[in-house]
């Protein structure tokens, strides 16, 4: 059998988040599942939802944000998900 960690972590720790994927990986998670999205300025992001209406207090889809502004919104998600400090939210330019 094969356990996969739906955007790491969820419901344990904030999705998608490197904290999320650690969480999974101690958690026993043998692959994790996460979504890509393209910003505005062509930066791969990790976001689940093609807007960030849910997981942010802005409106608007990724695809039409640039990644400064999209990065900006990301904080506000940690205190619709209470959560400890705030989580960094994986990017390929965090490489």
């Amino acid at each position: 059998m094969i356990i996969t960690g739906h955007r790491g972590a969820l419901g344990s720790e904030p999705e998608n988040t490197l904290r999320s994927f650690r969480r999974a990986a101690a958690d026993g998670c043998d692959e994790i599942e996460l979504d890509l999205r393209v910003t505005a300025d062509g930066e791969l992001v990790v976001l689940h939802d093609a807007t960030v209406d849910r997981t942010t207090d802005g409106t608007g889809a990724v695809a039409d944000l640039s990644f400064d502004v999209l990065r900006s919104r990301l904080c506000p998600w940690v205190s619709k998900q209470r959560s400890r400090p705030p989580p960094r939210s994986p990017c390929w330019r965090n490489r």
